[in-house]
Order: C-alpha cells, then sequence, then structure tokens
C-alpha cells in the first residue's frame, strides 16, 4: 500500500512538471561566432526562468567527442552489411509533403515566439558583387529597422563584401515561447506531412 502511494505520489510530481514546462515561458539562447574559431552553443531555460539555464549543444563539446567516434565508427563501417533500400515513391512524396508545410509551420511559430535580445554583427558574401547587392537590399530595411522590431537595447548589423565569397560574425540570440502555445502550428504540421492524402 505505500508503495503504491509513493508510485502515485510521484506520477502526480511528473504529471505536474510537464504541465509547468508546458504552460510556463521556456528561453532558447543562441550563441555562435564564426572568428577566431568556427564555435556555437544553444541554451534552454524552463520555468520562466526560475532556473539556471543548460546547454543543450555546445560544438567545442561536440567536436572532441566527434574526433573519439570517427576511428570507432570506421571499422564497424568496414565490418557493417548493406542497408536495404526503401521505396523512394513513399519517401520523396512525404518530403514534397513537408516542403509544403514547412513555410507554415515556420510562420506559426514565429508568431507564437517574443525575441527578447537579438545582437547580430554579421559579414557576408555570395562571390558576385550583382547577387550580394540584391541580397542586401532585401536584408538592409530589417537590420536598419530592428530598433523598431526587436527594441532600442537590440543591435543587428548586416555588411555585404562584394570582392568575395564570405559569412562571418557572430549572434546572440534569445527567443521566449510557451510550449503550450506551439503545440497547435505542430499538430497542424504533423496532420499535413502525416495525415491522410487530399
Amino acid at each position: 500500500m505505500i508503495v503504491l502511494q509513493g508510485l502515485l505520489w510521484l506520477l502526480l510530481a511528473v504529471v505536474l512538471a510537464v504541465i509547468l514546462v508546458l504552460a510556463l515561458p521556456v528561453r532558447l539562447r543562441l550563441l555562435a561566432q564564426s572568428e577566431p574559431e568556427l564555435w556555437a552553443r544553444m541554451e534552454l531555460g524552463l520555468f520562466g526562468g526560475a532556473l539556471p539555464n543548460f546547454s543543450v549543444f555546445n560544438s567545442a563539446q561536440r567536436r572532441q567527442r566527434v574526433k573519439t567516434e570517427v576511428s570507432a565508427s570506421s571499422e564497424a563501417l568496414s565490418q557493417s552489411q548493406p542497408k536495404k533500400r526503401t521505396a523512394i515513391g513513399k519517401k520523396s512524396d512525404r518530403g514534397m509533403r513537408v516542403l509544403r508545410a514547412a513555410p507554415r509551420l515556420l510562420g506559426g511559430l514565429l508568431r507564437r515566439m517574443k525575441i527578447e535580445r537579438c545582437d547580430l554583427d554579421c559579414r557576408f558574401g555570395l562571390g558576385d558583387p550583382a547577387e550580394t547587392g540584391q541580397i542586401y537590399g532585401l536584408v538592409a530595411p530589417v537590420a536598419y529597422g530592428s530598433g523598431m522590431l526587436f527594441g532600442q537595447d537590440n543591435h543587428v548589423s548586416v555588411e555585404p563584401v562584394f570582392d568575395r565569397a564570405c559569412l562571418e560574425g557572430r549572434v546572440d540570440v534569445t527567443v521566449a515561447a510557451i510550449p503550450f502555445r506551439l503545440l497547435v502550428p505542430a499538430l497542424k504540421f504533423g496532420w499535413a506531412v502525416f495525415g491522410p492524402r487530399r
């Protein structure tokens, strides 16, 4: 009887924790830079910032792990059996459904998110000065209007490089969202991709 009550209390605590995670804001922070070395980190803060952020992805740690796994995986690949082929038609049909539903998913997610911090310094070039100028013409209004979009404390700087192809800079972006509000566009996306064909 005591064990059953303990399991019941544990189940209740897990359900309450899941409800709190879904109902309270979650903060996602992305930090990245290209110089002196390419590096990126993603942090997640739960329960509306009541708990300290924890790292979800860190490219420096991943790079070290990949070096140790490469030698082990090269041996396993030499001994592995060839994979069975699947029907291409089913994969390509689902891929097209994903491509058609992705813009609606992205729009639905962005409408339900709030950009709390946006600090971006970027230099880009496509190799062709005309193409670089066209892209810069599309991006410049957002960069110069970033004070109105993200608030006066935020900073967005985009600089075109016309003589070479490059993508350099640094970014520090924090986005907040209530996960429960993100379920609706996620469910619509799932239905569009995995639901019955129209």
